[in-house]
């Protein structure tokens, strides 16, 4: 085993420990830290998620395909620092780690038939609240306007319907359908003080991705469900957002977003303001291919009005990120956030509108969409 491949997969895994549970960090983000933590601590694991190939995020999915297992060995004294979607977070104590190195051992071969027929697809339903104050900012100038949402990556579809949830701010500003089932609470962190977004009608809303989520499907919500952080308020969101989008019967074209986003544009009548969407999905897209996704939405925005709304982390993941999916500058104070404290999600909007082409570097935000710091002046309430 190449000793280069190993320590990048030891990088990224503590990278994604200390993005998930920093310093402020619930308790309840614990046991995300801790997997990730004694993944990275432990050399035969190391070894073992080695053998996934780079580009399909050993770390991520060798976690994912523990949860997935756990929840089918309920008796394994493993499961029960693992919460069940409506339950409690169970107490983290320091027999974790043992038990975790032991489940691994056992079950290595059904872990590796796992990761080896699986994708990972994490569909955090919380980030949505970063895409609506975003898409707040991309239709400001636009009143009375409607909306067509094309989410790039989409998984299950969740990100379709951001308009059928509601949203609290941690200041108690409230927006979006405040009788939804699926209510997302986020931390405004210390920074300006973000605008409240009107959200305009949604007109279209297509998904698009390479291996489409049926939510109908008992054995892929399990999926989505392992590929969640194991912290109850995710799981609790996840499970209502499922509900919703299966109510929802969302429309998804299986492929990839280079190939098939201009018919997906091309079915769109004119007179609704596209926003393709993308959260933590051109972050895994290789520098040429974040290139030519930015190429495509500018060719396209020359025809129509269309704004790329992006949350993903500074690329490449990692300690040496140094820049955005979009192409543009990252502030060395965020580049160096990312070395100190781990992954985060950077908003961004590139809008293409009337021939004229603007950015903004909008928020940070924890990678559960639960926590955010808005740090556009120019929107700033």
């Amino acid at each position: 085993m190449e000793g280069s491949k190993v320590e990048r997969v030891r990088d990224e895994a503590l990278e994604v420990a200390r993005g998930w549970s920093g310093p402020g960090a619930p308790t309840s983000w614990r046991l995300t830290a801790a997997v990730f933590e004694t993944l990275a601590d432990e050399p035969e694991l190391l070894a073992l998620a080695a053998t996934i190939p780079l580009q399909r995020l050993p770390p991520l999915l060798f976690a994912a395909s523990v949860q997935y297992l756990v929840a089918r060995h309920s008796g394994e004294p493993l499961a029960a620092y693992y919460p069940k979607p409506g339950g409690p977070q169970p107490p983290l104590d320091e027999h974790f780690p043992d038990r975790f190195r032991a489940f691994c051992r056992a079950h290595r071969d059904q872990l590796a038939e796992v990761w080896d027929q699986r994708v990972y697809q994490m569909n955090e339903v919380a980030r949505c609240t970063q895409v609506v104050m975003a898409l707040g900012v991309l239709m400001s100038g636009q009143p009375g306007r409607d909306v067509a949402i094309v989410d790039v990556g989409t998984g299950s579809g969740l990100g379709l319907y951001l308009d059928r949830y509601g949203y609290r701010l941690s200041d108690e500003r409230s927006f979006g359908a405040t009788d939804s089932r699926v209510q997302l609470g986020c931390e405004l962190e210390e920074g300006l003080r973000p605008p409240v977004p009107r959200l305009p009608p949604v007109r279209y809303r297509t998904g698009i991705d390479v291996n489409p989520i049926d939510v109908r499907d008992p054995d892929a919500r399990a999926w989505l469900l392992a590929c969640i952080p194991p912290e109850e308020g995710a799981l609790r969101r996840l499970a209502a957002a499922m509900d919703v989008a299966q109510e929802g019967d969302p429309t998804i074209v299986r492929g990839d977003a280079a190939h098939v986003l201009p018919d997906v544009l091309d079915a769109i009548p004119e007179g609704p303001l596209v926003a393709v969407v993308d959260t933590y999905t051109a972050v895994f897209l290789d520098q040429e291919g974040q290139r030519a996704m930015g190429d495509l939405i500018a060719t396209l925005g020359r025809e129509r009005d269309i704004g790329w709304i992006a949350l993903d982390p500074i690329v490449p993941l990692g300690t040496n990120a140094d820049g955005s999916v979009q192409g543009f500058d990252v502030p060395r104070e965020l580049i160096e956030e990312n070395r100190r404290g781990g992954v985060f999600a950077v908003l961004s909007l590139v809008a293409h509108l009337g021939g004229r082409t603007t950015t903004h570097l909008l928020a940070t935000a924890h990678p559960s969409g639960t926590r955010m710091r808005w740090i556009d002046r120019s929107s700033a309430g």
